[in-house]
């Protein structure tokens, strides 16, 4: 994975919410797998809940 910055990676995912990148354009900027950047985008739950649960309501768990 690129090394970024918690602040960069924050935007980066809010740039998700709105639309503006999706998270496969994502994995490719940053050179990671999906489970890489999954578990990235849950350690926001300790760091930036607001962000987090702002994900979650727009992007729901769903299990298959």
């Amino acid at each position: 994975m690129e090394k970024i910055t918690q602040e960069e990676f924050e935007n980066k995912v809010k740039e998700i919410i709105i639309g503006k990148i999706n998270r496969v354009q994502l994995l490719k900027e940053l050179k990671t797998d999906r489970v890489t950047l999954n578990n990235k985008i849950q350690e926001l739950s300790i760091y930036n809940p607001e962000l987090y649960e702002e994900f979650i309501t727009k992007f729901p768990y769903r299990p298959k």
